[in-house]
């Protein structure tokens, strides 16, 4: 999970070239629903194709918001005690993968203030040690276009803050319980990183990120029942239908869906609806787990390996029907109807 505004970086070959920008003259006049503007893909098309990826989320704010808002899905205190006590994922799965291992929203003193909190007493230069040492590329959350009121950055470094015609901060939304700002920053700050973007302005970002979260969080329920539905919530069904809308973007950089569920027990979902995460991922080549295996039986375990080493060739046959491999994927069913 992540949050809007903010990026995934991990470390890879530096680019060649330096980042392409995209002004609205540029972009003016594309037709983002039903074509994608050659030039905007020519320009994007130097960029190497990079290995597909798998992240782990950790223990993360989202997860709390779960604990208010769904009581009757959380875990045990034993289930807790696992995973605070190591995913093992890297005992799990080390040996036959070689991907990212992120740490997610949580680390830091506060949106602005890139540094340790005191959950991570070593720092996270040993943190990354130790991802690496397990076998994986180290990957951290960052927020690095925003700052809250609260942080020292913003008490410090008034100059950092992007500002309007009339030199006020600029407003960047509402997260974290706060107000937040937006900062001036570039993508020549870190050349040598790949950068995936959450909840950012999508033809804006063309050029600059690597890779987009295009919807809200998916999350171990399929609906928000509020009085006022909200699409922009995190549930299943709301990333789903917000990424297939947007799978036009894929011929410009990778599509990250926000992650899928594999356990069967402390989730809502049913065995169909974890289904359609699992094959929207595929379809993406994204894919990503909050699952830690010690929450997973033997089987869960064996159907995720299985998940994350998959590469199936995908052939679109409709606007939601693709064929992935032998099989056909159809979303039709919850793209015309409010649930399932």
């Amino acid at each position: 999970m992540s949050s809007p505004g903010s990026t995934s970086a991990t470390s890879r070959e530096a680019e060649k070239t330096a980042p392409t920008a995209f002004c609205a003259p540029h972009i003016g006049g594309i037709d983002a629903n039903r074509t994608i503007n050659d030039e905007i893909v020519a320009a994007i098309s130097r960029r190497s194709v990079r290995r597909r990826i798998a992240v782990t989320d950790l223990i993360t704010p989202r997860q709390k918001f779960f604990e208010r808002a769904h009581p009757e899905i959380q875990p045990s205190p034993k289930r807790q005690q696992a995973m605070l006590a190591g995913t093992g994922f890297h005992e799990t799965f080390g040996r036959a993968l070689r991907r990212i291992f992120q740490i997610d929203d949580g680390w830091q003193l506060d949106v602005g203030d890139w540094v340790p909190n005191a959950r991570f007493p070593s720092g996270m230069e040993a943190m990354a040690r130790r991802i690496e040492a397990a076998g994986f590329l180290p990957g951290l959350w960052l927020a690095p276009f925003l700052v809250r009121p609260s942080s020292r950055l913003y008490r410090e470094r008034p100059e950092w803050l992007l500002r309007d015609a009339q030199g006020r901060p600029v407003l960047a939304g509402f997260n974290w319980g706060d107000v937040t700002y937006a900062l001036a920053a570039a993508r020549d700050a870190v050349p040598d990183a790949y950068i995936l973007a959450c909840g950012a302005p999508i033809l804006a970002s063309l050029g600059i990120a690597d890779a987009l979260r295009v919807g809200p969080d998916s999350a171990p329920y399929w609906e928000e029942v509020h009085d006022r539905p909200d699409r922009s919530r995190p549930a299943a069904l709301n990333a789903l239908r917000t990424t297939l809308h947007r799978l036009w973007l894929l011929p410009l950089l990778h599509i990250d869906p926000d992650v899928v569920y594999f356990r069967s027990r402390d989730t809502q979902l049913t065995p169909r609806q974890r289904a359609l995460l699992h094959d929207l991922a595929l379809i993406t080549g994204y894919r990503g787990t909050s699952d830690p295996p010690a929450w997973l039986d033997q089987a869960e375990r064996e159907a995720l390996h299985h998940f994350l080493q998959r590469t199936p060739r995908v052939r679109r046959l409709g606007r939601y029907r693709f064929e992935l491999d032998d099989r056909e994927a159809d979303f039709s069913e919850i793209m015309a109807t409010p649930s399932m």
